[in-house]
């Protein structure tokens, strides 16, 4: 039992969730999306989550890294 079971128990399917997370050198990304419930595998107990999106927050490229922005062409003229 870890010690935010009873609270992480208590988040329904379906629920849009966020989780981030961060090494020890720094490195951050969050991920968003639907969250699909908990599971055993190989003896653990893991939540699973669709993610839609995920976002970078440190260098080289801070802002969102999945699913893919789209880019506008340039203008280059103005009416």
């Amino acid at each position: 039992m870890n010690q935010f079971e009873d609270q992480l128990n208590q988040i329904p399917v379906g629920s849009k969730i966020a989780i981030y997370g961060l090494t020890m050198e720094f490195i951050a990304q969050e991920a968003r999306g639907t969250y699909l419930g908990a599971e055993k595998y190989r003896g653990y107990m893991m939540g699973r989550l669709n993610i839609e999106e995920m976002y970078n927050s440190g260098p080289p490229m801070p802002g969102k890294i999945y699913p893919d922005i789209e880019v506008l062409p340039e203008i280059f003229e103005f009416e």
